[in-house]
Formats: structure tokens, C-alpha cells, sequence
């Protein structure tokens, strides 16, 4: 198994209502925003991104197009995400106490 495989993992929370989650109204947007936004947040050396034949990717921080000049994300959003969390735990919990 290579490395990669062996430490690879991902992390996700239910968040319902796709109006809310995706789109320029939704936070899928703001959330973009925010790291585009964001003067601390660098791609790294070995970022896959540098070789993108299009220049505004190769030379960002993010390989996307879309609402990278998106409004960061709002107090409002902020609780939402954390709601989300505690829902999606919750989720999580009741549906390994039933395996």
C-alpha cells in the first residue's frame, strides 16, 4: 500500500439545503472567498496547481474559477458551520451505536 493510501482520509459535515450549501448565494462561495481573501493562506511548494496551464490557477492558491472574488464568510456562516458539526457528530455517534 503506498503512503498515500496509507494516511489518506477526508473529513465532511451534513449540511443541508443546496441552495444554502452551493452556488454564488450558498457558502460553497463565501468559503472560497474567505481562503482567497486570506493574506496567511499560500499554495504549497509542491502544489499540483503550479503546472496548470491556465495562469490565474498556476499562480493562486486554489484550482478553481469560480467566486474567488466571493465575500468572506459571515458570522452567520460561522454558527451554521458549527451547527453542522454538532448535527453531523451526532449522526455520526447514533449510526455507530446501531452497527
Amino acid at each position: 500500500m503506498s503512503a498515500v493510501r496509507a494516511r489518506f482520509s477526508f473529513r465532511y459535515i451534513v449540511f443541508e439545503g443546496q441552495e444554502k450549501r452551493i452556488g454564488q448565494q450558498g457558502l460553497e462561495s463565501r468559503l472560497i472567498g474567505t481562503v482567497a481573501n486570506c493574506n496567511r493562506c499560500k499554495a504549497s511548494k509542491n502544489w499540483l496547481g503550479r503546472f496548470s496551464t491556465i495562469e490565474h490557477i498556476r499562480n493562486g492558491k486554489l484550482w478553481l474559477s469560480q467566486y474567488l472574488a466571493a465575500e468572506d464568510t459571515t458570522e452567520q456562516d460561522k454558527e451554521s458551520i458549527a451547527h453542522a458539526i454538532t448535527n453531523t457528530k451526532e449522526e455520526i455517534g447514533r449510526i455507530n451505536e446501531s452497527v
